[in-house]
């Protein structure tokens, strides 16, 4: 018998499956310690009423408490039309001096 493992998107942890939930909103994998509970409530009883997803509002990613940084980049670059192969040689010349 095996345990399967999980990766939470929000803060790098590997957990048991069942403390791990999916996002219902952006599929984020997110453990019980990152799911923002507001409500007061079990979150293993308000994710199980909710067909065993987190609902949005309790998502960081969703409810806008935490960033991706890989998605904050991209918006970046796409908004000051940067070419990224230069950046990245501007900021690995910048390293070397």
């Amino acid at each position: 018998m095996s345990v399967d493992y999980y990766s939470c998107d929000c803060c790098g942890d590997a957990r048991y499956e069942e403390y791990v939930s999916e996002c219902e909103e952006c599929g984020r994998s997110l453990c019980d310690e990152c799911i923002e509970n507001t409500e007061g409530k079990d979150w293993f009883d308000i994710i199980n009423g909710n067909g065993g997803s987190v609902p949005k509002h309790m998502c960081p990613f969703c409810n806008g408490s935490k960033i991706d940084n890989d998605e904050l980049l991209d918006y970046i670059v796409k908004k000051y039309k940067l070419n990224l192969n230069e950046e990245k040689k501007l900021f690995l010349n910048k390293e070397e001096n």
